[in-house]
């Protein structure tokens, strides 16, 4: 692990004795019999204790729609902050920061607020101790996937950018998406492309620089949905 350079993240062998995620079998001996329980493989547990907050994922569950998002985004946000790094700017911190606010809504309040504080220090402290800091907050931040109703918030904020500018049927019709939502009977992506069509309808700046909207290529946006894997 110490001689590899910066990892953005890992896909590991699902149920590989050295690699799997969290799904090996344990047994009792060496002679055939039931297993008597789970964990994780022995390069997984390495990773997990050096880098505790990196992304790692096995190829299977990535199968699952949730989970490949999730991994998805947390993957191409801290490669995009590695680039970043390699030529920090305390403009561009500033810049990726707010970009990337309505996705860190929807994560982690908290970590948001604390890196919103860092980036305030930029101009008070040395620019790779900022960039450190920032760095170590962005991996708690991104570590376990949204819960349905932060997105819905993070969907209440955005709202408020076109609410006066909608007609009422539209705004109720969105309203009642988010609420099948939240019941499960709609899905993250109905919502995102209909608030998506009115950042463009309206031309909202702010809107059309966030990464929420497009967290990584939209090529690798899969609708596949395998069902298993869930936490």
């Amino acid at each position: 692990m110490q001689s590899l350079p910066e990892i953005d993240g890992f896909i590991l062998k699902g149920r590989s004795p050295s690699c799997g995620v969290k799904d090996v079998k344990i047994y009792q001996s060496l002679d055939k019999g039931p297993s008597i329980g789970t964990t994780r493989g022995f390069f997984s547990e390495v990773v997990s204790n050096v880098s505790p907050f990196l992304p790692i994922e096995d190829e299977g569950r990535l199968s699952n729609l949730k989970i490949r998002d999730h991994f998805y985004t947390s993957l191409f946000v801290l490669a995009d902050f590695r680039q970043l790094r390699d030529q920090p700017s305390r403009q561009q911190l500033v810049q990726f920061h707010t970009e990337l606010k309505l996705l860190l809504m929807a994560y982690n309040q908290s970590e948001m607020r604390m890196m919103g504080r860092i980036v305030a220090q930029v101009n008070k402290k040395q620019i790779k101790e900022v960039y450190d800091d920032y760095r170590s907050h962005l991996l708690k931040a991104l570590f376990r996937s949204p819960k349905t109703p932060s997105m819905i918030n993070v969907f209440m904020h955005a709202l408020g950018y076109f609410s006066t500018r909608l007609h009422t049927n539209e705004k109720a019709f969105f309203l009642d998406s988010l609420e099948k939502y939240r019941a499960g009977r709609s899905t993250f992506a109905t919502n995102l492309q209909l608030l998506r069509s009115w950042v463009i309808r309206f031309d909202e700046p702010y809107l059309q620089n966030q990464r929420f909207f497009e967290p990584y290529p939209e090529v690798l946006m899969e609708l596949v949905d395998s069902s298993k894997g869930r936490e």
